[in-house]
C-alpha cells in the first residue's frame, strides 16, 4: 500500500510545458536600480502546481546513502547517469546553487533560510529524506538546531563531498503552490580552480557533479555570496566569483537558457552604518563602487542583457563580541526566500507590503 505523500494532495491541476513556461517567468519590475523586491499583486485566482505525483517518495524505502560524492571527474558512463537522473520530472525540480570562497558563510545562508522557512513562513516546511543522504539530513537537523543552541556549528563543506538538500514546501495558503527546491553548497575550493592554474589538473573546469547540474533541463537559481569582511582575500573575490559567472553565461548561451541570479553580501552587519547611508543602503551601488574589490564583478553582473540581477545586503541578525548569533533577523531570509519562490511561480508566497512600510524599510536599510 502506497503511502500518500502531502504534497499531492495539493488540488490535481495537470502540468504540462507550456503552464509551467508561463507561471515561471519573472514579472518585468520597474527600475534596474533598487535593491528593492518588487512583486505582482496577489491574484486570488492564480492556478494551482500539481508538483508532487503519489508516486514521487517511496516512504517503505529504508536504503539511504551515507553521503554525495563531489566527483570532480566522472566517466562518461557515469555523467551520462546523472544527467538521465536530473531530467527525471525535471520541470518540478528548482536548484538554487550557493557560490563564494571558503568561509565566506554559504551554509550559515542556507541555515538561516532554513530556520526562516520552518519558524516565520507559515505553511509546512521538510526535507525530503527519501532522497536525502543520511548526511544530508543530519546536517538539516544540525541547521535547525543552531539557531536554538548558538554554539552549534556547522562548518565548511568538504571538499570530498556535496550536499543537496532537498526541502519541500507547501504555504498555508491553499491558493498558493507548492514547490520543491534544492539548496546546494559548492565547495569554495572547487570554485576557485575555475579561476586558479597551478598544477591542477582539472583548472579551470567546473567540477563534474556541478556540470551535469548546468547541463541538465532542471531550474536553477545562482546565489553569489561576497564575504565583505575578507576584502583582502587572495586571490580575489570578485575574480573568483567572475570566473563562475563567466561559466554561468556561458551555459545560458550554450542552452538558450536565462538563470536567475542574486547577489550576497554577506557579514553586513559588521558594514557601518555611515557606509550604507552613503550608498543609500543599495547593495547595488556598494558593489559598484570604485573603492570596493567587488566592482570587477559587480559591473557586468548588473548589465547583463535581458536580466534582472539582484542584490541584497545579507545579516542573520546581530552577534555578541565573539562573534555568536544574539538575535535573529528575519528579514535578510524573507526578502531571499521571496525571491527564490518568486522566480519559481512567478507570485510571492506572502503579502504584499503597502508603498508606505516598504519606504519605511528602505530608510531604516531593511529593503
Amino acid at each position: 500500500m502506497t503511502n500518500k505523500d502531502p504534497f499531492a494532495d495539493f488540488l490535481n491541476t495537470n502540468l504540462n510545458d507550456e503552464t509551467l513556461s508561463e507561471r515561471a517567468s519573472i514579472p518585468k519590475e520597474k527600475s534596474l536600480d533598487s535593491d528593492l523586491l518588487e512583486f505582482p499583486e496577489l491574484d486570488t485566482k492564480q492556478p494551482s502546481f500539481n508538483l508532487f505525483s503519489e508516486g514521487d517518495i517511496d516512504t517503505n524505502s529504508t536504503e539511504r546513502r551515507k553521503s554525495r560524492a563531489a566527483t570532480i571527474k566522472m566517466t562518461k558512463e557515469e555523467y551520462r547517469k546523472r544527467l538521465e537522473e536530473l531530467n527525471e520530472n525535471s520541470e518540478i525540480h528548482n536548484y538554487v546553487i550557493f557560490f563564494g570562497i571558503p568561509d565566506c558563510g554559504k551554509s550559515y545562508i542556507i541555515a538561516s533560510l532554513l530556520h526562516y522557512m520552518n519558524a516565520y513562513l507559515g505553511g509546512n516546511t521538510r526535507i525530503n529524506k527519501d532522497v536525502a543522504t543520511k548526511d544530508e539530513a543530519l546536517l538539516y537537523n544540525q541547521m535547525l538546531e543552531m539557531f536554538a543552541n548558538p554554539e552549534r556549528n556547522v562548518g565548511r563543506t568538504d571538499v570530498r563531498n556535496f550536499f543537496e538538500l532537498n526541502i519541500l514546501f507547501k504555504p498555508s495558503n491553499d491558493l498558493k503552490a507548492p514547490v520543491e527546491m534544492t539548496f546546494i553548497d559548492a565547495s569554495g575550493e572547487h570554485l576557485k580552480r575555475l579561476y586558479e592554474g597551478g598544477n591542477d589538473e582539472y583548472a579551470g573546469e567546473l567540477p563534474d557533479y556541478l556540470e551535469a547540474i548546468l547541463e541538465s533541463d532542471v531550474n536553477c537559481k545562482f546565489v553569489f555570496v561576497y564575504d565583505q569582511s575578507k576584502t583582502k582575500h587572495q586571490p580575489p573575490q570578485s575574480e573568483i566569483l567572475k570566473a563562475m559567472y563567466d561559466k554561468v553565461l556561458m551555459m545560458q548561451d550554450k542552452y538558450g537558457k536565462t538563470y536567475p541570479k542574486v547577489l550576497l553580501l554577506s557579514k553586513s552587519d559588521k558594514i557601518p552604518e555611515k557606509i550604507k547611508q552613503k550608498y543609500g543602503h543599495s547593495a547595488k551601488e556598494y558593489a559598484l563602487a570604485q573603492e570596493n574589490d567587488l566592482r570587477t564583478f559587480a559591473q557586468g553582473f548588473f548589465t547583463e542583457r535581458n536580466n534582472k540581477n539582484r542584490s541584497i545586503f545579507y545579516s542573520m541578525g546581530s552577534f555578541t563580541k565573539y562573534d555568536d548569533l544574539d538575535k535573529f533577523d528575519a528579514d535578510c531570509p524573507h526578502r531571499l526566500f521571496d525571491w527564490i519562490y518568486t522566480s519559481i511561480t512567478g507570485f510571492t508566497v506572502t503579502e504584499k507590503k503597502s508603498w508606505w512600510i516598504r519606504f519605511k524599510q528602505w530608510l531604516l536599510g531593511k529593503e
